[in-house]
């Protein structure tokens, strides 16, 4: 391997699930810290040994309220993981403009500048409605939620690299894009949605795959990721391929004529059958 090569850098693409994960996470760090300068604040212990914080008093119900508000973000982290799509960009936008309301009010009567400072970085909203990791956190996470259901898979033009979306949808963009059959990857995502238009397209281990009932069927992995001199379309062993006791579950491409789509086409259909 040459000096050149071992230095470079792969510009690995981030699925949006874990954008929006890493910013709860993000705003559960700006809470903490917030509470441990606020501490610093002349006469701020007093208060909280007389039994008063912000200007209410400390009690149980008082406590139990903020432990469900920072509970609630911390669940979010996992939450926006797992749930469907369309379930974690309600709750994501719904949440974070919850969150961005109850900080705005938080501000009421507060003079300290690193308060504010601290508030606008978590809720102020963003210039570009498009996802961008420059966005306070609770303003991202309203953004990016709405990016969660109507994602492409990676390796196409859009920011939006992890998703769970009917294959015959990312087919229609694909098309929409390419002009002629040369490129593997795109040629084989479409002929792969056209033939199992029920599959979702996601990532599995950073490479495009189409999935049934969750599980992986088929996926493309490719060749200058990988470093190889061609690309693999494979197979996994969810796949109904079998032919007798030994059959092929992965072929290498370098690229795809009007045949190889045909064939790719035929083994989709035979694998989900």
């Amino acid at each position: 391997m040459s000096t050149s090569d071992s230095t470079i850098l792969e510009d690995v693409r981030i699925g949006v699930r874990l954008k929006i994960a890493a910013l709860w996470t993000a705003l559960l760090f700006l809470f903490a810290y917030g509470d441990i300068f606020g501490l610093l604040v002349p006469g701020r212990i007093e208060d909280v040994i007389a039994g008063e914080v912000f200007g209410f008093k400390i009690t149980q119900m008082y406590l139990v309220g903020i432990s469900v508000y920072i509970a609630i973000a911390t669940v979010m982290i996992f939450l926006t993981l797992v749930l469907t799509p369309k379930v974690s960009r309600r709750t994501n936008i719904l949440l974070s403009i919850l969150y961005v309301a109850s900080i705005v009010a938080s501000l009421i009567g507060e003079t300290w500048a690193y308060f504010y400072f601290l508030s606008t970085v978590e809720s102020a909203p963003p210039a570009d409605p498009p996802v961008r990791l420059d966005m306070a956190p609770t303003a991202v996470i309203t953004a990016a939620g709405s990016t969660l259901a109507p994602a492409t898979p990676d390796g196409g033009s859009s920011d939006r690299s992890v998703s769970e979306k009917p294959a015959a949808a990312a087919a229609q963009d694909s098309k929409a894009r390419r002009p002629a059959v040369t490129d593997p990857k795109k040629s084989a995502r479409s002929t792969t949605a056209n033939s199992a238009p029920d599959l979702e397209s996601k990532l599995w281990y950073g490479m495009p795959a189409y999935a049934k009932d969750g599980k992986v069927v088929c996926f493309f992995q490719s060749a200058h990721k990988f470093k190889s001199r061609y690309a693999t379309f494979g197979f996994n062993d969810d796949a109904n391929l079998d032919e007798g006791t030994m059959w092929p579950t992965s072929f290498a491409l370098t690229e795809l004529t009007a045949a190889d789509e045909a064939r790719i086409g035929e083994l989709v259909k035979k694998a989900v059958s």
